[in-house]
């Protein structure tokens, strides 16, 4: 057994929308892909990170923590390598499928990583999306979420 299957939260993490419990609100908004940069943020546990995921499978993409890879160097170095080197995936008919990059765990990123990424998600936006997910949406600067479209994870007592 490898130790991906062992840790309990890996073996069952959802693969395909179709395994998530999401509010119907969340599905419409990512069913077809995304289109613009997309924020997922609520309550740990919800599931953030595993649609940023499915969003990002069969895709060009890259993972990064923000609590850990906090400083300006990640985007500088790691990030803009991935953009701007790593070839793009296409669909059955050949068209272009942009690259994700998943800030996971954004609300963690330093001031300086957040200005550095403003510049990235322009620069790049014509050949990536970026997928962040965060606990604390205060903590994210409003000069990063008006870059964003955000989607709310928190169930309201009608979606239960």
């Amino acid at each position: 057994m490898s130790i991906k299957n062992s840790i309990w939260v890996e073996k069952y993490r959802p693969h395909t929308l179709d395994d998530m419990i999401l509010p119907e609100r969340v599905i419409n908004k990512v069913k077809n892909g995304i289109s613009n940069h997309t924020l997922l943020y609520g309550t740990a546990g919800l599931g953030k990170t595993s649609l940023a995921r499915i969003i990002a499978k069969d895709r060009s993409s890259m993972y990064i923590n923000c609590s850990i890879e906090t400083g300006i160097d990640t985007v500088r170095n790691k990030i803009t390598e991935f953009c701007t080197n790593i070839a793009l995936s296409f669909d059955d008919s050949g068209d272009r499928k942009e690259k994700i990059v998943i800030l996971d765990e954004f609300d963690g990123a330093s001031d300086a990583y957040f200005k550095a990424m403003r510049g990235a998600m322009e620069q790049f936006s014509s050949t990536t999306k970026f997928i962040a997910t965060c606990n604390f949406f205060t903590k994210i600067p409003d000069h990063m979420k008006s870059r964003f479209d955000c989607v709310d994870f928190n169930f309201g007592k009608e979606e239960e």
